[in-house]
């Protein structure tokens, strides 16, 4: 039995209030979680994506997109195409090695730029990728409400170009170290890079989500006048 006047009993008693409510989403009628405004589900995607009704973006999701973006880089001049390389490059350069702090999320960028350069991420990749969802961000604005989820989409698709850091456990049976899971970075490691990469880059994206759009009305245009001729023209 706590005694009077500690935190114990009043927490217990806020948590127990707490949960009796709904969730603060609209359209979402889960308890809420804790002491938190939001339930479970939503509360993970506020901090792994920076808004309760945000999730990740799949590479699936936007690979037409990529197949654009790769395809209007090769007719850039390529001055504009060396320079947006190094600029990523730039990006991903890990720098100087940094104190291991787990509050601080310079760290925790530190260490995933280590892992993409030990694992020899190649700079075009990550730049087709880090463009491609950009030009997404261009295209799809509701999808993204507000600036923390547009970073941490960005950072989130150079990140996972190679694989995560795994935890790892002696197998007397199999006499080796077996992979037991994956350790997916800190959110604030996608804060730092995407961060860097989206303030880099956006200028450069904006102007392939412009082409691609002019592109697109063209086809678009191009297919109507077709179908116009089609319509009019006389029957045998």
């Amino acid at each position: 039995m706590p005694r009077k006047g500690s935190l114990a009993f009043p927490t217990k008693q806020r948590i127990a209030e707490n949960q009796r409510k709904m969730c603060a989403v609209d359209g979402c009628y889960s308890p809420r979680s804790y002491t938190k405004q939001y339930c479970r589900k939503c509360a993970h995607a506020f901090q792994r994506h920076g808004h309760p009704k945000a999730r990740a973006i799949r590479p699936w999701e936007y690979a037409a997109i990529r197949k654009l973006v790769r395809s209007l880089l090769k007719q850039m001049i390529p001055e504009v195409h060396t320079d947006a390389l190094a600029t990523m490059a730039e990006c991903l350069e890990p720098g100087r090695e940094v104190k291991r702090n787990l509050f601080n999320p310079k760290y925790h960028a530190w260490k995933e730029r280590l892992r993409l350069q030990v694992n020899k991420v190649k700079i075009p990749l990550a730049l087709e990728h880090a463009l491609s969802v950009m030009v997404m961000i261009a295209e799809q604005p509701r999808r993204f409400p507000n600036r923390a989820t547009e970073v941490r989409a960005v950072g989130r698709a150079v990140l996972r170009l190679v694989p995560y850091y795994h935890a790892t456990m002696w197998d007397d049976r199999k006499q080796k170290n077996v992979s037991l899971q994956r350790r997916q970075p800190a959110a604030s490691a996608f804060d730092v890079v995407g961060a860097d990469v989206f303030r880099a880059l956006w200028p450069l994206a904006k102007q392939l989500a412009r082409r691609i759009e002019e592109d697109r009305n063209k086809r678009n245009e191009e297919i109507a006048r077709r179908y116009r001729e089609q319509q009019h023209a006389p029957q045998p």
